[in-house]
């Protein structure tokens, strides 16, 4: 079992501006798919968009202030199953911060494996193992993202998906607010709405509310 989670108040979300890492890298999987580049090119890409996201997600959302993982002297991100996706967010977080902390990356293979961190990525290989992780993870402020289908439909808070040669994300608030943490008005509103929730033994009602 792991440790009880704080349950103080959020801390203040810092205005910061909004995802330019972001931009820069949408612009190269535009252009590597409009030049038809090799598809080992685009996944690269593809993974250096991603990173570049769960590295801003990090300025736009707050945790619980007593929480464990807040009072850690490391912000850690894990990434589970999917071992190039966690080498380039090392690439992308490799000497910067996020709460006032060094960033670190940690990679999981298993469900089992997993500890409670700040972020946690989890691919989509691992789509059905969803409900076993996400019950792992209940009661703590963790901010779970991932590139699997529906996986706010789960009980996830952030999910990734493919739009127009883009990368595009929604979020479910309620999953968010369950695990305490507090997201920035500036994301949501780059955010798609996350449809209602699939799983009955996730709760009930659309996450896509404002």
């Amino acid at each position: 079992m792991f440790p009880t989670r704080g349950k103080s108040g959020i801390h203040a979300g810092r205005s910061r501006p909004l995802l330019l890492g972001v931009v820069g890298a949408l612009v190269m999987l535009q252009t590597g798919l409009a030049s038809g580049e090799e598809p080992e090119a685009l996944v690269r890409v593809e993974h250096a968009v991603k990173a570049a996201y769960i590295y801003n997600f990090t300025k736009f959302v707050s945790w619980p202030v007593e929480s464990p993982l807040t009072r850690a002297p490391e912000f850690t991100i894990g990434v589970l199953g999917d071992d190039s996706l966690a080498a380039a967010v090392e690439a992308t977080v490799r000497g910067k911060h996020a709460e006032g902390r060094p960033l670190v990356v940690r990679r999981f293979r298993a469900v089992d494996e997993v500890v409670p961190c700040s972020v946690l990525f989890v691919a989509s290989a691992m789509a059905e193992q969803m409900p076993q992780l996400l019950q792992r993870l209940q009661g703590w402020p963790v901010l779970t993202v991932s590139d699997a289908g529906a996986f706010t439909s789960w009980g996830g808070v952030i999910g990734l998906f493919l739009e127009d040669n883009r990368v595009r994300f929604e979020i479910g608030v309620s999953a968010a607010q369950a695990a305490g943490l507090q997201v920035s008005s500036k994301l949501l509103r780059l955010s798609r709405p996350a449809p209602p929730r699939a799983c009955a033994s996730c709760g009930a009602g659309s996450d896509g509310e404002r």
